[in-house]
């Protein structure tokens, strides 16, 4: 058996094989049939899936087509570990979803699931697939400081001092908990479509055994391609399985996607480009058939998001303040008040935000500690700075 991996373009052939072989790539002439691939090979592909947490997902994919077998007995249980990894991570995570939804169910407490913890259950149909960070709830203004009480009564613990925003709970996208390795963001909107209301689509949903609600399609849809631009665009992780959930997302739902909806929204938040080239990436890597006459809806820009450059990315050194510099000239917050706000809010973030960040024990005091952020911060960038050659090159060599 030939190397296969080791040729010249064996990183293009790798991506190739790994989307394939996960059961949402298209199979072509460069990629090989399951026997001809090396256990060497086998290796390096076992490794890229781990690396873009995506493991346990070919561990199902194999399993499912009956080509598990065909693996050697090493590789085959380094999948399997992946796999029960993440069903393990993810048990403990969906316990404490269960009982916060249960909770809140009593209390007639309505919440949005968003993301994995959607995807999980109701698109992939086992919670060993898609791998979860954390959990993220979209709640009503109004609710949020009685979940806050519900959830300290459950033993979770407010982080939202680390909230990476610096912003406290009436400035913040989300407002973040851990009880145990089990994270959780409450959000008060769609932090990405600030002047969509999430509740008007909302639909009814039964997560963890529990009645609850999810986004609607279009905006779930929405959703999605715009967390995994966001990531891309501020230099932060970007995670294949992001691509994945769009991919797999469309082929579900995409006949009963009002696509009028879809168009209107990315035009007024001007996410056209984005969606135009999630769009045509999903047609030419995976296993898409999104017409034409769909995608040419949305107006194509420099918004370049192919599968290439999301297998490619790594991480910004300066990340952070990218982030801030993204989240202050983005469309999402086109006034100039809307930016001042933000940049004000994350050099100065509020007392409370100050007192438990930087443990304060005489609160009077709170303002002097306004220099040490930002001492800390101009530090960091410079260290950031300091390894950015280094980042430059690596990304320069990788594309």
């Amino acid at each position: 058996m030939q190397n296969i991996l080791s040729k010249k373009d064996g990183l293009i052939v790798k991506e190739k094989m790994l989307l394939y072989y996960l059961g949402i790539g298209k199979k072509d002439d460069e990629i090989p049939d399951i026997e001809q691939i090396t256990p060497s090979d086998w290796e390096k592909l076992i490794e890229k899936a781990k690396e873009r947490k995506v493991a346990s997902m070919l561990f199902y994919s194999l399993s499912q087509s009956r080509k598990i077998d065909l693996l050697t007995k090493e590789s085959q249980l380094a999948l399997r570990k992946s796999y029960l990894a993440v069903l393990s991570k993810n048990m403990k995570i969906y316990g404490e979803l269960a009982k916060l939804l249960e909770r809140l169910n009593d209390e007639e407490i309505p919440v949005i699931v968003l993301k994995g913890a959607a995807l999980a259950e109701l698109l992939y149909e086992n919670i060993a697939i898609r791998p979860m960070q954390d959990i993220d709830l979209i709640a009503k203004g109004d609710d949020i400081k009685r979940i806050n009480d519900i959830l300290l009564e459950l033993n979770w613990e407010n982080q939202e001092h680390l909230s990476t925003s610096g912003f406290h709970k009436e400035f913040s996208k989300h407002i973040s908990y851990v009880t145990g390795r089990v994270l959780m963001e409450i959000h008060p909107k769609l932090y990405e479509f600030p002047k969509l209301d999430p509740w008007a689509n909302a639909v009814s949903a039964k997560i963890c055994s529990n009645n609850t609600f999810i986004l609607g399609k279009e905006d779930f849809f929405l959703h999605l391609c715009i967390h995994l631009e966001d990531h891309y665009r501020t230099g932060l992780e970007t995670n294949l399985i992001w691509y994945i959930d769009v991919a797999n997302f469309l082929q579900r739902y995409q006949d009963d996607i009002n696509w009028d909806y879809v168009a209107k929204i990315s035009s007024e938040s001007k996410f056209d480009g984005i969606i135009h080239s999630i769009l045509r990436e999903i047609n030419q890597s995976f296993n898409g058939s999104i017409p034409d006459h769909i995608i040419n809806r949305f107006t194509a820009d420099k918004s370049d998001l192919s599968i290439e450059k999301v297998f490619n990315h790594v991480s910004n050194p300066i990340k952070h303040f990218f982030a801030l510099m993204a989240e202050v000239s983005g469309p999402r917050n086109a006034s100039l008040k809307n930016r001042a706000f933000i940049i004000f809010r994350n050099i100065f973030p509020c007392k409370a935000y100050m007192v438990e960040k930087y443990e304060i024990k005489n609160e009077n005091l709170f303002y002097l500690y306004y220099f040490v952020r930002m001492f800390r911060g101009i530090k960091k960038f410079f260290i950031g700075l300091y390894h950015l050659p280094n980042y430059l090159s690596h990304k320069k060599l990788k594309n």
